[in-house]
């Protein structure tokens, strides 16, 4: 059974990602500039930390809501 701690967990994941796509990908122009910003191993690990934030940001977003 999966726990409630995961759940969430995943939710905040998701969540992140949700968010992370809708700055980055507001219009179509902007796919060129994320194809080279994000063309290398630094851009994946740019990627990674700003995945890491957004999901910081929704965790202490759910918590100050109560979820």
């Amino acid at each position: 059974m999966i726990s409630h701690q995961r759940i969430r967990s995943r939710l905040l994941s998701a969540a992140a990602v949700l968010l992370l796509l809708g700055l980055l990908f507001p219009t179509a122009a902007f796919n060129e500039a994320f194809t080279r910003l994000f063309g290398g191993v630094m851009g994946l690990w740019f990627f990674w930390q700003l995945f890491l934030l957004m999901r910081q940001l929704v965790a202490w977003f759910a918590e100050r809501l109560g979820i």
